[in-house]
């Protein structure tokens, strides 16, 4: 579409997400609501840059090699947000090569400014939808009352309503809607869990062998097991341990002795 001699582009609701439509404009400004403009780079200099510093040295091998796989489960978690407030992230982006506003997107998950009542700053787009895109956005407030009756898991706040093949609301939930970011999510945590766990698997290992030398007529087959699974303690190990303090022993000590 064309506004006063110059090419703008805008986005168009669909079902399930938005899709675009590619122009050329400007970087420093774009159409806002009502005719007026929107100065991005001005948008931009609200926002102070801050890189974040660590001291590697202060971390142990283990929690270096941590650091970037939480980081990898965070970025997995980043693309459900996008899909929840606005849809087709990389379709957005893609709509524009100018880098500023890429950028100024990107901070705010969508064409819609969190910072200025969530107004748009790309024209055509409109107001954001109340219910963003957690809600196919031709839904009313009417018809999702009336389905909510029959179909109550609408109103969980941990789904997505989508329509089916028959137009009807559904709710769909995270699991479900997200289950590759989870799944990917959760791989890159237990991996993390598993460095951060095994100074604990010294510690246990320690007390699984007091158990033995001060308790030698006992089964600690529960104590071993409970050193595989990385500190979930089963009957047979509880047992163990009541019976350590039924004798007395600084248990307290033998367990701070395994990270020694």
């Amino acid at each position: 579409m064309k506004y006063k001699g110059r090419e703008v582009w805008q986005v168009l609701p669909k079902s399930q997400g938005y899709s675009t439509l590619r122009a050329r404009a400007r970087s420093e400004k774009r159409l806002g609501k009502k005719g007026k403009t929107v100065n991005i780079q001005a948008r931009l200099a609200q926002y102070a840059p801050i890189r974040l510093k660590v001291d590697p040295g202060r971390l142990s091998d283990r929690e270096r090699r941590m650091i970037p796989l939480l980081i990898e489960a965070a970025q997995a978690m980043d693309e459900p947000f996008w899909i929840q407030n606005y849809g087709d992230r990389e379709a957005l982006l893609a709509s524009t090569a100018e880098p500023d506003i890429r950028h100024y997107i990107e901070l705010n998950y969508g064409p819609w400014d969190r910072h200025h009542g969530d107004k748009p700053f790309i024209a055509g787009v409109g107001t954001k939808p109340a219910g963003a895109n957690f809600y196919p956005p031709d839904i009313t407030r009417g018809e999702f009352e009336a389905r909510a009756t029959t179909q109550p898991d609408l109103k969980n706040p941990y789904t997505m309503v989508r329509r089916d093949d028959q137009g009807n609301l559904v709710a769909i939930p995270y699991r479900t809607f997200f289950q590759k970011h989870v799944e990917l999510a959760a791989n890159k945590l237990r991996q993390a869990a598993e460095l951060a766990m095994a100074p604990m698997q010294a510690a246990v290992n320690t007390l699984a062998d007091r158990l033995l030398r001060f308790q030698g007529d006992g089964d600690y087959e529960g104590a071993k097991a409970f050193v595989e699974r990385y500190g979930r303690p089963d009957e047979d190990l509880k047992r163990d341990i009541d019976r350590i303090d039924t004798a007395n022993l600084p248990l307290g000590l033998v367990v701070e002795h395994g990270y020694g």
